[in-house]
């Protein structure tokens, strides 16, 4: 899990307690968002990986899935040509 989702995950339980206060929950609009991104991310890619299996491509299949590994432990995919 990332730290933006164990921060996400700890202002809920904050907020279960009582209500948050503004700049609590401007870092909770912050970490919806990054988690927002993440997941679309997973998609976009997960997207790729089953057009790849569908066309054979196995390098491309290959570079799919360091992207995967590299979102999974760093929560962002660097750019590539």
């Amino acid at each position: 899990m990332l730290s933006g989702h164990d921060r996400l995950a700890e202002l809920w339980t904050i907020n279960l307690n009582r209500p948050l206060t503004d700049p609590e929950m401007e870092e909770m609009y912050i970490c919806l968002k990054a988690n927002s991104n993440y997941l679309w991310e997973v998609a976009r890619l997960q997207q790729l990986n089953r057009l790849a299996n569908q066309t054979s491509d196995l390098i491309w299949k290959e570079e799919i899935r360091v992207q995967m590994e590299e979102l999974r432990t760093t929560g962002r995919v660097s750019k590539r040509h």
